[in-house]
């Protein structure tokens, strides 16, 4: 089935969520603009074959594309970036603050894009693991909410 062009079925991607160990599991596409309308162009593909090529792409230093995901892929798009996040928290050596200040963002971005989106609320239940990791960057690391203060203000 083909996927329906409209700008409105596309959303745009944070792809600081991709590290060099990143298999995509969705299409990521670039927005061509012609004179007369925006085009969505694939840009990387979820085929396996494709994963070296991709993770150098997005890797690189000088990327600066903004890269777009089809709204039928916006769930797998949030448990991609909620695992990532996970990973993150879990293992950095960031500060409390820093960990808080990405969570914070990826809880701000899928809340935006359910609404934005009217989207399938199986993305705001996925929420539920942004949640988690809220806590786990409270309790483990001692942040507390005074820590939380200069963050929503971004």
């Amino acid at each position: 089935m083909p996927l329906e062009e409209s700008v409105e079925n596309f959303h745009p991607i944070d792809i600081n969520i991709f590290d060099k160990n990143t298999d995509l599991v969705f299409n990521i596409f670039y927005k061509a603009q012609d004179a007369s309308e925006d085009r969505f162009v694939l840009y990387a593909s979820k085929e396996p074959r494709y994963r070296d090529k991709v993770r150098e792409l997005l890797q690189s230093p000088d990327f600066m594309e903004e890269l777009f995901i089809h709204k039928d892929d916006l769930s797998l798009y949030f448990d991609h970036a909620t695992n990532s996040l996970r990973d993150y928290v879990l293992n950095s050596d960031a500060s409390p603050e820093k960990k808080m200040e990405k969570v914070y963002d990826l809880s701000r971005n899928v809340t935006r894009r359910f609404f934005d989106a009217n989207s399938s609320p199986e993305i705001l239940r996925g929420s539920d693991q942004v949640v988690d990791l809220m806590e786990k960057c409270l309790s483990n690391n001692e942040l507390g909410f005074y820590g939380l203060d200069p963050t929503p203000e971004k």
